[in-house]
């Protein structure tokens, strides 16, 4: 039995990938309510308009981010990986 993790359509390749992905969104994911539990506060603003929105927030906990954070990748990465199963 031969592992090929150098062709694209590898099962160990997205396995590998899968689990890359859900190692480090669950390390931002534990790493904001770390920050969270600690009660730590940011003060600092984001400002930014795009196609006519504008956002503005202020004084985000950086737990709070680090979950964001963490979720993001959780939902792009993974289901990126998980689309391209056949």
């Amino acid at each position: 039995m031969t592992f090929n993790v150098h062709r694209k359509d590898s099962g160990w390749l997205r396995l590998f990938i899968t689990i890359l992905y859900s190692l480090v969104s669950v390390l931002f994911l534990w790493g904001g309510y770390s920050l969270i539990k600690l009660g730590t506060r940011g003060n600092w603003e984001i400002v930014t308009e795009f196609k006519g929105w504008e956002l503005y927030v202020a004084s985000l906990s950086p737990g709070i981010f680090l979950i964001l954070v963490g979720g993001a990748i959780m939902v792009l990465g993974l289901s990126q990986t998980l689309k391209h199963l056949e």
